[in-house]
């Protein structure tokens, strides 16, 4: 696949993630264990944990929409910078997003759409490495 088009389906996926965690954080919760949410009431504490971590699901969710909208918008660049670098920045990204959803998944979630989150960015993070590592990253001409 050459990296243009990895770029732009990367975009695209971080966008509509984003748009996912960030509008509808308290189902994302659901799918990662979440069992309950508590009516959000100021005076009771374990409420507001669970409605802090729905806080915390939607910043999440706006970090990966401006991280996707910054990936769509490098599509067109690709062919101007060292491609193999930028590559490479992408694929830094994805690995300590795989770590960190790994521990996570073994710590924490330990459900199916942990495992799905961790293949997902596994995959992505594989392919911009063998975009770092191969022609075919600066061949997209």
């Amino acid at each position: 696949m050459k990296l243009q088009m990895l770029v732009t389906l990367t975009g695209a996926l971080l966008i509509g993630f984003g748009f996912v965690f960030l509008f509808w954080g308290p189902m994302t919760l659901s799918l990662f264990g979440a069992s309950h949410l508590p009516t959000p009431v100021v005076s009771d504490e374990a409420a507001m944990q669970v409605w802090s971590a729905v806080a915390f699901t939607r910043l999440f969710g706006a970090t990966l929409l401006g991280l996707g909208v910054v990936i769509w918008l490098l599509r067109s660049a690709v062919l101007l910078v060292g491609t193999r670098k930028l590559a490479g920045v992408i694929a830094s990204i994805f690995g300590i997003l795989s770590l960190t959803v790994l521990i996570q998944q073994l710590a924490v979630w330990r459900t199916s759409a942990g495992w799905a989150m961790l293949l997902v960015l596994l995959l992505l993070t594989f392919a911009y490495v063998c975009c770092t590592v191969t022609k075919t990253a600066t061949a997209s001409r």
